[in-house]
């Protein structure tokens, strides 16, 4: 296998995010215990339920960046193409979520940026 670097990565919300720095992606199964009384060798019986995804993406406060500033006003809105990359590939992750939290972090010694917060709203697809 061969390792990616980060560098040619990318997010997107209708536009790249052009001071984009990094991004993350949590795909989770939630599971349900249904161990009955007097279970086999007292070990606990699962059952995956639903499917959820969060997605964060770190960029650079860039007030020319048009794709960022339209963000700051979509807090709580659905974000029907977000966008998510791979590295040095024509693949990446794609689905709709919503723009859940929008945090803005700046720092004297350090540059300042902003991380935005999804919450998935269906499936999120790789392809």
């Amino acid at each position: 296998m061969t390792a990616l670097a980060g560098i040619g990565a990318s997010a997107s919300a209708s536009s790249a995010l052009t001071a984009a720095s990094k991004w993350t992606l949590s795909i989770k199964n939630a599971t349900k215990d249904v161990t009955p009384f007097g279970a086999s060798g007292n070990w606990a019986i699962n059952i995956p339920t639903i499917n959820s995804w969060t997605a964060k993406v770190t960029a650079f406060i860039d007030p020319t960046d048009t794709a960022q500033t339209n963000l700051f006003g979509l807090i709580g809105t659905v974000i029907d193409d977000l966008v998510l990359n791979v590295s040095g590939t024509p693949h990446g992750f794609t689905g709709s979520a919503i723009l859940s939290g929008i945090d803005p972090s700046v720092d004297a010694q350090a540059a300042e940026t902003v991380d935005f917060s999804l919450t998935g709203s269906g499936p999120i697809a790789y392809s």
